[in-house]
Parts: C-alpha cells; sequence; structure tokens
C-alpha cells in the first residue's frame, strides 16, 4: 500500500512539473504572439525565473518600437511601466545589458512614470551591483535640467535617488540645484540629499565653502552638524575649514550671523577633541578676545569660549590662556576692573588644564583685588597643577 501511494506521488510530481513547465512555456509564448493588452496580462501572471524573461522581452520590446508609436501612446507606456516595475533587483546579476537599455529608456521616452520607473529601478540595482555609470546617468540629467531650467516629478526623484546611490559630483550638482529657481519647491529633498553625501564629498564641500555666501554656508553647516550619519572627525574638519574661513574674513568679524557660525564651528571643533586645530582655535580665541574687550561680545559667550577652549587641553591653549591671566593681573594692579565671569572662568579653566606653567599667575591672582569667589577658585586650581613632567 506504501509502495502505490509513493508510486502516486511521484507521477503526481511529475505531472505538476510538466503542467508548471507547459504553463509557463504557454504564459511567454502568449506574451510573444499576444497585443499589448495580453502582453500585460502575460507579465502580470508571471512568476518566479519567467518574470525576469518578459520583463526583459517587454523592455527590448519598447525600445524596438517606441519611435515608430510615438512617445504619448498611452498601451505602450503602461506595457513599459508593467515591465520595468516586474524587473527583479538580480536581474543584473545575469544580464550585464539591462542597465543600458534602461538608460536608453530614461532618455528617450517622454513619460514621467515611465522615467521615475527607471529610476527607482537604477536605485534598487545598484545595491544589488553598484555601477558609476547610473550615477553619472543621474548627474547629467540634473546637470541638464539645471541648464534647462526644468523641474517636475522627475527632477524631484532624480534629487532624491542621487540622496542615495550619489558620489561628489553629485554633491556639487545637487548644491547647484539648491540655487536655481525652478527647484526651489524641492529644498527640503535637496538638502535631505546633501546631507547623505557628505561624508562622501569632502573636497566638493570645502570648494563650495570657499566661495559662496554666509547663509548658504551656515545652511550646509546645519546639514552637516546634525546627521548623525556624518562621523565627528568629518564634521570636525568641515568645521575647522569654516572658522578658519570666517576669521580670515575680517571684513564680517564683527557681523552677528559670522559670529554665530565661528561659535557653533567652535563648537564642533571642541565637542570632537580636535586638537589638529589647536592652533586655529587659539586664534579664534584672540578674535573673541578682541570682540569682548570691544563691547561686540557678551560675557557669557567668551565665558562658553573660555571653558571650550580649555577642553583642548593643549601646551598651547595652556600658554595662551595664562598669557590673557596676565594681561588681566597687570590690569587689576594698575586699579583696572575685570568682569569677575570672566576671571573666574579662566582661572578655573586653567585650574583643569593643571599646566605648571600658569603657577605663578595663579598665585599672583591670590593676592590682587579680586572678589573672594576668584581667589578662592584661584587657589582650588593651584592645587590642581601637575608639576611632573
Amino acid at each position: 500500500m506504501r509502495f502505490k501511494n509513493s508510486a502516486a506521488m511521484f507521477f503526481l510530481s511529475i505531472f505538476m512539473s510538466a503542467a508548471f513547465c507547459q504553463s509557463n512555456e504557454n504564459n511567454i509564448k502568449f506574451f510573444i504572439k499576444g497585443n499589448i493588452s495580453d502582453k500585460i496580462t502575460a507579465l502580470k501572471n508571471a512568476s518566479g525565473r519567467e518574470t525576469a524573461v518578459l520583463a526583459v522581452k517587454t523592455v527590448d520590446f519598447i525600445l524596438q518600437n517606441l519611435e515608430d508609436t510615438g512617445f504619448d501612446d498611452r498601451d505602450m507606456n503602461n506595457l513599459a511601466i508593467t515591465g520595468i516595475l516586474a524587473l527583479p533587483a538580480n536581474i543584473v546579476n545575469t544580464d550585464n545589458t539591462i542597465l543600458t537599455k534602461l538608460y536608453k529608456l530614461f532618455e528617450l521616452s517622454q513619460d514621467s512614470t515611465i522615467k521615475i520607473a527607471v529610476l527607482e529601478k537604477i536605485v534598487l540595482f545598484q545595491e544589488t551591483k553598484p555601477s558609476a555609470e547610473s550615477v553619472n546617468v543621474l548627474n547629467n540629467f540634473l546637470s541638464e535640467s539645471i541648464e534647462k531650467k526644468q523641474s517636475g516629478d522627475v527632477q524631484k526623484n532624480a534629487v532624491i535617488s542621487l540622496g542615495k546611490i550619489g558620489n561628489g559630483q553629485s554633491f556639487s550638482i545637487l548644491y547647484d540645484c539648491l540655487q536655481t529657481e525652478c527647484f526651489s519647491p524641492y529644498s527640503k529633498e535637496i538638502l535631505e540629499a546633501l546631507g547623505n553625501l557628505a561624508d562622501k564629498s569632502l573636497s566638493e564641500i570645502l570648494q563650495i565653502l570657499s566661495s559662496t555666501t554666509i547663509d548658504r554656508i551656515t545652511e550646509i553647516f546645519d546639514l552637516i552638524k546634525n546627521n548623525s550619519k556624518i562621523s565627528a572627525s568629518f564634521k570636525a574638519e568641515i568645521a575647522e575649514n569654516i572658522l578658519s574661513e570666517a576669521i580670515n574674513n575680517t571684513e564680517e568679524n564683527e557681523n552677528p550671523e559670522v559670529q554665530k557660525l565661528e561659535f557653533d564651528a567652535f563648537c564642533i571643533i571642541v565637542e570632537s577633541n580636535w586638537t589638529r586645530a589647536s592652533s586655529l582655535i587659539n586664534s579664534y580665541f584672540m578674535t573673541s578676545k578682541t570682540a569682548f574687550e570691544s563691547s561686540k561680545m557678551k560675557d557669557s559667550q567668551f565665558v562658553k569660549i573660555i571653558e571650550g577652549v580649555s577642553q583642548l587641553a593643549t601646551a598651547e591653549v595652556s600658554q595662551v590662556l595664562t598669557n590673557y591671566l596676565t594681561e588681566l593681573n597687570k590690569q587689576t594692579e594698575k586699579g583696572g576692573k575685570v568682569s569677575e565671569t570672566i576671571i573666574l572662568a579662566l582661572v578655573k579653566s586653567l585650574g583643569e588644564l593643571g599646566n605648571k606653567n600658569a603657577f605663578d599667575q595663579l598665585l599672583l591672582a591670590t593676592y590682587l583685588d579680586y572678589p573672594q569667589a576668584v581667589i578662592a577658585e584661584a587657589r582650588i586650581s593651584l592645587t590642581k597643577l601637575k608639576w611632573e613632567n
């Protein structure tokens, strides 16, 4: 009895396999011999490997007949969309020509839905098998759109696509989009794409920062510093360049927007412990000191800068702060008045740094006519100095 059941199952499986093969074969024949509607039906009924075969045949059929049928034939467009969407992600591993065919279809078709479907597949295929040519096609398309001042749903989707697969050149092109009026409805998408590409676009970003307005620099920096996907070191390198550009632009040093940008860049450098920029930070401290002494900066802001500078904990920073304490001590000895909040932050920071070279000036501060809180803090800082080499 068991033998009969096994035999029955064996013959049933052979029958079903043969039926499945015949069904697949009939479906492919139905596609080849049928009209546009039949081809769409065959595609929708396909499954497994047959789907890939028919999807590729669809793309071939569309390319062969597109110029003859025209670019606004609804039936052909529907077939094209169905075929493109049916292409499986792994088709690029077995068909080396499919991407080239899609590029051609993207170029020839005037239907937005077809173009958007192609863009979606390009992004999908990029995950399976990266292609530099795919990125170039999108870069060129957006560059031409900027030149022709053309924008729409296709351009919007191209922006989003480049945000996923783009390169450094894409960053520059997207930045140009941001400055092109016809792309203004897509500013949100452009900014998001720029943020996604930032960490692979260092040279392009630095070039932009050296040749654009304070508003644009702030906009780009906000993108970078608020992006959790970007490394701290990359943010610090961008911040270093921004701070350097801002400090060297002496004509804008008193501009409140520039001061805010400088401070934001300074904070990123400090948070990242980017000691490579210690010389630049010292320059920033001196610039800020000048602004504070000319009443162009509030006490509270300058205190934050003193505290931030000390966090870098380099010998160079310690010397700069010690020199400043020397100035304030001389000023106090001559009967001058200094800000209690500033001198308090200064002596506390020198204690945190612990450099023994500050000893003489901290000791002197305990004998001068400073408020008791300052004297007490100076004494505490003296106990924190490190005397070992």
